[in-house]
């Protein structure tokens, strides 16, 4: 989504592969700051707590796409919402999913018609 006011700016492919990584690898953020606690630290979920309700949580949580990710969380970890049957939950991942996959195609489509009507 930050990419949304510069979309129109950017020219090279690389440049918009590289900002959609880097945006992607600080949205999934909490997860990887988890991860590493879990698997190379062994602290049976401290950093992952930390990352998602602690002290490293107040810090990058001003981060856009860490703050998504939050967002997201909170509405799809609610403890009374189940992944299975017809709760809210699954469908509600679906639709942030489709929303996600939709945003992409729109922003590929702005940027692949600038690009083109710069070489015509």
């Amino acid at each position: 989504m930050l990419l949304a006011p510069f979309i129109a700016r950017l020219r090279k492919k690389i440049v918009l592969l590289l900002l959609a990584v880097l945006g992607g690898i600080l949205g999934v953020l909490p997860d990887l700051i988890g991860l590493y606690g879990f698997v190379l630290r062994h602290d049976h979920g401290v950093l992952y707590g930390s990352a998602h309700y602690g002290a490293v949580k107040d810090v990058l949580q001003y981060i856009p796409m860490y703050a998504l990710h939050l967002g997201v969380d909170s509405l799809t970890h609610d403890p009374d919402r189940q992944w299975y049957g017809w709760n809210i939950r699954i469908w509600l991942q679906i639709l942030l999913w489709l929303a996600n996959v939709a945003v992409i195609w729109w922003f590929a489509r702005i940027w692949k018609r600038n690009t083109t009507a710069e070489h015509s």
